[in-house]
């Protein structure tokens, strides 16, 4: 393994551990503010005369805020791997965020589906720009096949390569196709 491969793996990994932590944190707050509730509802049903029902109530209401702060939580993860293998900067991880949640705000495609697309064109060695102009076809071409985000991004990132074309032609290729 030369030098630049393992200068390489490091930065992925730095760029990576950041958003990690974060997220670790986050999860270790809600925890915590989950514990301290539990705590409070338990105190409470204990002089409750209705025990059954206050419990039934906590627990729905944990449910109630654990299921956004999940969805949040896996976005950030799944850009956490689009940062590390598209290698790109605090400004591209900008610029790609605000790309996938408008996707998921526009599409039937959630932000953490179109992250896991931009993953794979990622992988496919495409930049931060070719990426983002990428992206409104690769959706609509998992959509019109039925394909995976992954297996549309495999075919598109396939024939972009083999005919030469470019980003902008992903609109195209999912028309033809």
């Amino acid at each position: 393994m030369s030098n630049l491969d393992v200068s390489v793996i490091i930065r992925a990994v730095d760029r990576a551990s950041a958003p990690m932590k974060n997220m670790l944190r986050g999860m270790r707050d809600m925890e915590k503010a989950s514990a301290r509730f539990n705590q409070r509802m338990q105190k409470a049903m204990s002089l409750s005369i209705a025990g059954d029902a206050a419990l039934q109530v906590s627990r729905k209401a944990i449910d109630i805020f654990k299921s956004p702060v999940k969805t949040a939580m896996d976005f950030e993860a799944q850009m956490a791997k689009v940062g590390a293998v598209s290698r790109a900067t605090n400004s591209d991880m900008g610029r790609l965020t605000q790309t996938a949640r408008k996707l998921g705000a526009t599409t039937t495609f959630s932000a953490s589906q179109a992250a896991q697309g931009m993953e794979f064109l990622g992988m496919a060695g495409f930049s931060t720009g070719e990426i983002i102009k990428t992206m409104p076809g690769l959706l609509n071409l998992a959509k019109a096949g039925t394909l995976g985000l992954g297996k549309a991004s495999d075919i598109a990132s396939d024939i972009m390569s083999g005919f030469g074309l470019k980003a902008e032609d992903m609109g195209r290729i999912s028309d033809v196709l």
